[in-house]
This record gives structure tokens, C-alpha cells and sequence, in this order.
């Protein structure tokens, strides 16, 4: 664009000055003409600038804001996660605590299982040897007889 602008300047320069050296009161009305025209046309070229670099800069802040608000979403799935792990808390303890009472309720249950065990296998291992010691005792009676 500014190389087509630059190529109508000149045709516009050099047909400006041919005119001039054919009428010069004229000509001096048509320059002030061309001088208009370059400076509309310069200050267009300005102000496009002006809103390209705008532009420009709109698209640097909305790429910013989504990079902001990406984070910011990640920041509250965590804080989401972090809550409802808060939330969940006393419902472990309570589970916790249920399973431990249960424990320590069947505990006495379980110690005095084991201890009737044994003393029944004691009470078991001492009945039998004392039926062979007795059986035994019989057995050498009864061969002392005549």
C-alpha cells in the first residue's frame, strides 16, 4: 500500500508540475491541491498505523485475559477439590471411630474366646493324661491279683 501510494504521489507530483509550467496561477491552486491530498493522505497513513498498533495491542490483552481466566479456573477446580477433600474429613473420622469402638467392643469378647480356648484344651490334654494314668493304674492292679 505504501509503495502504490508513494507510485500516485509521484504521477501526482509530476503532473502537478507539468500543469504549473503551463499555467502557473493555476498551478498554484492545484498544488495547494496535491499538498492537501498527500497531507490527508500521509495523515491516513498515520492514523491506520495508530489503529493497527491499537489492534494490535487489543489482541496481546485479550490473549492475556484468556491466559488469566484459564488460570484462574484451575486455580478454583483445585480450591473445589481442596473443599470437598475439608468436606469429606469427618465423615473418615466417623468411620474411623465406628471401626474402633467396634474393635475395642469385641476385643473383651475375643480375649475371653482365646482364654476359654486354651483353658479347654488344657482342661482336655489333663483329662487325657489322667484317664491313661488311671487306665494305667488298673491295668498293673489287675495284673498284681491272683
Amino acid at each position: 500500500m505504501v509503495t502504490d501510494a508513494a507510485v500516485i504521489g509521484a504521477v501526482a507530483l509530476g503532473a502537478g508540475a507539468a500543469y504549473a509550467a503551463t499555467r502557473p496561477d493555476e498551478a498554484g491552486e492545484a498544488a495547494r491541491f496535491v499538498g492537501g491530498a498527500v497531507a490527508n493522505t500521509s495523515s491516513a497513513y498515520a492514523e491506520l498505523a495508530a489503529v493497527s498498533a491499537e489492534l494490535a495491542l487489543l489482541e496481546q490483552q485479550q490473549k492475556a485475559q484468556a491466559a488469566i481466566d484459564l488460570q484462574v479456573a484451575k486455580t478454583q477446580a483445585q480450591i473445589d477439590l481442596t473443599v470437598a477433600e475439608i468436606k469429606a474429613v469427618p465423615d473418615k473420622v466417623t468411620t474411623q471411630v465406628a471401626e474402633t469402638i467396634d474393635v475395642v467392643q469385641k476385643a473383651p469378647k475375643k480375649t475371653a474366646d482365646a482364654v476359654t480356648s486354651s483353658i479347654k484344651s488344657k482342661l482336655e490334654q489333663l483329662q487325657t493324661s489322667a484317664q491313661t494314668q488311671l487306665d494305667e493304674a488298673r491295668n498293673e492292679i489287675n495284673s498284681r491279683k491272683p
